[in-house]
């Protein structure tokens, strides 16, 4: 059982606030590791495929790719998790990612996701 005592209840709050705080500064980092990367790329430091020029297209995509219960509709239902993404990317153009919105993914994670 949960202690709901005002003291318990306060603890837990501080406990998550300290939390949230850790995490906003970490993303601080992240963020500026990822700036520097994406500045570094535009000074030809690594060469960067933009693609296609994107003004005046629309986009059609799903949020995220990894769904397991989409195996047997979307995927072939023997298909392999690490070949999800490679199908994925067969039929749309674009992905939504939802992880940064919760905290800034790291260099190495998205030096993953491009490859």
């Amino acid at each position: 059982m949960v202690d709901q005592s005002p003291k318990a209840v306060a603890e837990r709050r501080a406990r998550r606030a300290e939390r949230r705080q850790e995490q906003r500064d970490v993303n601080v980092g992240r963020a500026e590791k990822m700036h520097h990367a994406r500045v570094g790329a535009q000074d030809g430091q690594k060469e960067v495929d933009n693609g296609p020029t994107l003004m005046g297209r629309t986009f059609i995509g799903c949020s995220g790719w990894y769904y397991w219960h989409w195996k047997g509709n979307f995927y072939p239902a023997d298909a392999p998790s690490n070949e999800m993404f490679n199908i994925y990317q067969s039929n749309f153009e674009t992905v939504e990612l939802n992880a940064p919105f919760y905290s800034w993914p790291t260099v190495a994670v998205v030096r993953t996701w491009l490859r």
